[in-house]
């Protein structure tokens, strides 16, 4: 995954894994989660800057000396690898919305089975 597909996964789409992330939230856990999308949301910031930096530094400017562009090619390395970073960091954060969003397989089924069995029993 490029950087620009992982910031259009996380980016403002109000249905994306962001919302995704949120909605398995309880409401007592309202203050962390907040936190915790605004989070998100700055590493997909994050990502676009960086994204947005390294193809400006890809480009030489023709009058650049060899000082300048030993520079230029030293911030675009840098930019390079904290675009890496957060590609990774945004490629495990969307395996974890994945596995949050996925069914929890028998064992689980049965177990919130028993559960809301418990629930109901308790109601009536």
């Amino acid at each position: 995954m490029r950087g620009l597909d992982a910031i259009h996964i996380l980016g403002d789409h109000h249905e994306g894994p962001a919302e995704l992330g949120r909605a398995f939230m309880t409401p007592a856990h309202d203050d962390r989660a907040d936190r915790a999308h605004t989070l998100i949301e700055r590493v997909a910031a994050l990502l676009e800057d960086s994204n947005a930096l390294r193809r400006a530094l890809e480009r030489p400017r023709c009058t650049e000396s060899a000082r300048v562009e030993s520079e230029r090619l030293l911030y675009f390395a840098l930019t390079g690898a904290i675009e890496a970073g957060l590609v990774r960091t945004v490629e495990e954060l969307l395996n974890v919305l994945r596995l949050a969003g996925e069914p929890v397989g028998p064992m689980g089924e049965e177990w919130l089975a028993r559960q809301e069995r418990a629930l109901t029993r308790e109601r009536e």
